[in-house]
């Protein structure tokens, strides 16, 4: 700040009267726009996958409202790349069959991409593959109508009670229920029966 009059109501501490070259001016410095950023990513971070063709996901936005595309690229432990979708214009991939294998852990990111430049520093996040486990057979249950058939889910079951004892407390018996839905080969019994105390 300058006095550009001359006249002393500036104070020297503020810039003082003007000497020489007195026209004000402003200097300013300015981009042309601030990069694109990912806003968001799905599957969270530490997300374990039921498949081998996860669906990643991610948002961007950029303020000049320009048109955006976006990269995902996937990476084994090594860090090595297996997997990058390119440039796509849309933030949806799912990961192609044959890449993955399960019981492994994998990262992935996510860059925006605008005509003026990318996110930067693209977060990791990682996910891991476990091995399906089989379905549980404690879930099944007989149909609600009693034994025999429900149209419904092609299920037939039956129950037969072999031992019955009467005591104090919980009842005490042997039972054979038999669920054509059960996978479990244990054995002389047969598929389908469970028995149960």
């Amino acid at each position: 700040m300058f006095d550009s009059f001359a006249d002393s109501n500036v104070p020297s501490s503020a810039g003082g009267d003007c000497t020489g070259y007195c026209n004000p001016s402003l200097q300013m410095t300015y981009s042309t726009g601030a990069p694109p950023e990912v806003t968001s990513q799905y599957p969270p971070d530490n997300y374990n996958s039921p498949v081998l063709t996860p669906e990643l996901i991610a948002s961007a936005q950029d303020a000049q409202g320009l048109s955006l595309h976006c990269q995902f690229t996937v990476y084994n432990t090594a860090g090595t790349q297996v997997a990058s979708s390119g440039s796509l214009s849309s933030g949806d991939w799912t990961v192609p069959a044959g890449v993955l294998a399960w019981g492994q852990t994998y990262s992935w990111t996510v860059q925006a991409t605008d005509s003026l430049g990318s996110s930067p520093s693209p977060q990791q996040h990682y996910f891991s593959t476990p091995v399906p486990q089989p379905l549980v057979t404690s879930e099944l249950s007989q149909n609600a109508s009693g034994a025999g058939f429900d149209p419904r889910t092609g299920n037939w079951t039956t129950s037969a009670t072999d031992a019955q004892v009467s005591t104090v407390g919980p009842a005490l018996e042997v039972t054979r229920d038999y669920n054509s839905q059960n996978p479990q080969l244990s054995g002389g019994v047969r598929r389908g029966l469970v028995v149960g105390a």
